[in-house]
């Protein structure tokens, strides 16, 4: 379904941001008293890539889809050791011409070191079908399974659809059109529900949607808020009206997952807190994650940088983090040098 045949249809309760619930992590790091440096993460990420048949309109002097393979190309070596990368494409081919289905399995399991499989892999794909958001997310997560940070990358160029749960007769269509069949039926609330859902599990969605004629910001922007990985920019997703924007989109993801997210060995218990410096200047923290550090999974003891604080740790090429625990006291400090 391409941006460029729909227009935003009126903000109801069926574009409203799904309220997220709460998921309890185990407790797999306990706190330790004493001083540890803490090792740069290994993200595990899963490019979760719309190739259906809105991708083949024309964008620069190629299409949306070689706009994406080629953004792909400029950017993903350099990260071919430092992110376990896998790939999932979105919608399966199907025998019967109704391509609203996901693949089984992704096309690659997360791992180092195969970007070259993965842009052939992409390279090769064809285009069809509608957009299944909400079951390629789902099918997404579900091959995600490191104890590191996880994430997904959504690079979509249209309203998500395919749910034969919803009535033609009473769904949301786009704009001057009548949906006739469920799987045209604009599938948000759906979707949103399960950007919510694997964010609350600590896999969070960083959303890039691709077209100089966008017009569904409103759906798109509660994507990014229920993704958890909002931008700070006109919109809270990654609009890319560009070639060179969505290069710059995929750097600054890129960025961000491989040099500001750490795993620590110890974490503060109830009792406990946290102060994080870098170069000696006091982070404050964020749990909204727009700009300090955040815990990714304090269970699991991830934290990350965000924003500016992401950006000086990227400017340091490879920062070292060290921390002193104190355990049942009121401070936990961590120290962040380049």
């Amino acid at each position: 379904m391409a941006f460029a045949s729909l227009a935003l249809w009126a903000c109801d309760d069926r574009t409203r941001l799904v309220e997220a619930y709460s998921v309890t992590d185990t407790v797999l790091v306990a706190c330790t008293e004493g001083d540890f440096t803490l090792e740069a993460a290994t993200p595990e990420v899963m490019l979760v890539l719309d190739r259906s048949a809105s991708m083949a309109s024309s964008f620069g002097t190629g299409t949306r889809w070689s706009t994406l393979v080629g953004a792909l190309e400029a950017t993903l070596p350099a990260v071919d050791g430092t992110l376990e990368l896998g790939l999932s494409v979105f919608p399966a081919a199907s025998t019967s011409g109704v391509e609203c289905g996901v693949p089984d399995a992704p096309v690659l399991w997360p791992a180092k070191g195969q970007v070259a499989t993965l842009l052939s892999k992409v390279r090769s794909s064809t285009l069809v079908g509608g957009t299944p958001t909400a079951l390629a997310l789902d099918a997404a997560a579900a091959a995600l399974t490191s104890t590191q940070p996880r994430a997904m990358v959504l690079a979509t160029d249209g309203l998500p659809n395919c749910n034969a749960g919803l009535n033609p007769s009473t769904c949301a269509c786009p704009a001057g059109q009548q949906c006739g069949l469920a799987q045209r039926c604009i599938d948000d609330a759906r979707t949103l529900e399960r950007l919510s859902t694997h964010a609350n599990a600590g896999i969070p969605t960083w959303i890039i949607g691709i077209g100089s004629d966008v017009t569904s910001t409103s759906l798109l922007d509660a994507m990014a808020l229920a993704g958890g990985r909002p931008t700070t920019g006109a919109h809270r997703y990654a609009a890319v009206a560009s070639p060179a924007e969505l290069q710059a989109a995929f750097v600054a993801i890129r960025e961000e997952l491989s040099s500001c997210s750490f795993t620590t060995t110890s974490v503060p218990d109830s009792s406990g807190a946290m102060q994080v410096k870098l170069d000696g200047v006091v982070v404050p923290q964020d749990a909204s994650g727009v700009s300090g550090w955040t815990w990714i999974a304090q269970a699991r003891g991830e934290l990350a940088l965000r924003g500016a604080w992401c950006l000086k740790a990227i400017a340091a090429d490879h920062p070292v983090v060290r921390i002193s625990v104190s355990c049942g006291v009121d401070q936990v400090e961590a120290v962040v040098l380049q």
